[in-house]
C-alpha cells in the first residue's frame, strides 16, 4: 500500500478529535523519528506558552500535534494528493506541501476550522506575517525550530525567550533564510516578507 492510499484509507470526513487519537493516528501515519518530534514540539511550544503567559494551550496543543501530520508522504506524494483533492499548493516550496496539506486535512476530516490553528500549520514551515498577531502560530514556529531534538544551535534564539518573542521569531526566519541560502534553495516568499516585517517592529 502506497503512503497515499494509507493516508486515504485511514482518514474519512467527519472524524472526531482528541489528543490521544490524533497521537495513536499519527504513529500510523508517521515515521518513528518524525513522530518523536511531534511530541518533542508539543512539549516544547507549552513550555513556550508557559514562558510568554499564553494560558489557554488549547489551540496550541491542537496545532502542535497536527503540524507535520501529512510528513508521511514525500514531497511527491504530497503534490500528488493534492491534485487527487484539488489543494491549492499556489507556488509553495516543496518543503512546504506537507503544511499546506496538513493545515486542509484538519478541517477537511476533522471540522478543525479555527483560523489561528490552520494559519499556525499552515505556515509553520515558513513562517508568516499573520505570526505577528496569530500566538499559536508564533508559539508553533518557534517550537518546531528550538525543541530539543534538532540539531542546529539555538542559543541565538534562546536569549529572547521569554523577553522579546518578535526577536526571538526574527532570528528563527533569518537562520532558515540562511540555511536556505547556504543550500541554493529557494527562498518561500512568506518567509522573507515575515522577517521584513519583523525589522520593521524592533
Amino acid at each position: 500500500m502506497s503512503k497515499i492510499e494509507q493516508y486515504q484509507q485511514l482518514l474519512s470526513s467527519g472524524m472526531s478529535y482528541s489528543q490521544q487519537a490524533i497521537t495513536l493516528l499519527s504513529k500510523k501515519l508517521l515515521p518513528q523519528k518524525r513522530y518523536d518530534h511531534v511530541l518533542r514540539v508539543l512539549d516544547t511550544a507549552l513550555i513556550l506558552a508557559d514562558q510568554f503567559d499564553i494560558t489557554d494551550k488549547d489551540e496550541i496543543t491542537v496545532a502542535a500535534i497536527f503540524h507535520d501530520f501529512a510528513k508521511g508522504m514525500t514531497s511527491d506524494e504530497l503534490a500528488k494528493y493534492a491534485l487527487i483533492y484539488n489543494i491549492n499548493l499556489g507556488q509553495a516550496i516543496p518543503s512546504a506541501y506537507h503544511a499546506i496539506v496538513g493545515s486542509w486535512m484538519v478541517s477537511h476530516f476533522f471540522n478543525i476550522h479555527d483560523r489561528d490553528i490552520l494559519e499556525a500549520i499552515y505556515y509553520h514551515t515558513t513562517g508568516s506575517i499573520n505570526f505577528l498577531t496569530n500566538k499559536t502560530g508564533a508559539i508553533l514556529f518557534l517550537a518546531d525550530y528550538i525543541e530539543p531534538g534538532r540539531p542546529q544551535k539555538i542559543d541565538h534564539v534562546q536569549q529572547f525567550i521569554p523577553q522579546n518573542l518578535n526577536r526571538a521569531l526574527r532570528e528563527v526566519v533569518k537562520s532558515k533564510i540562511c540555511n536556505t541560502i547556504h543550500r541554493n534553495k529557494e527562498i518561500d516568499n512568506h518567509s522573507i516578507d515575515f522577517y521584513h516585517r519583523l525589522l520593521q517592529e524592533q
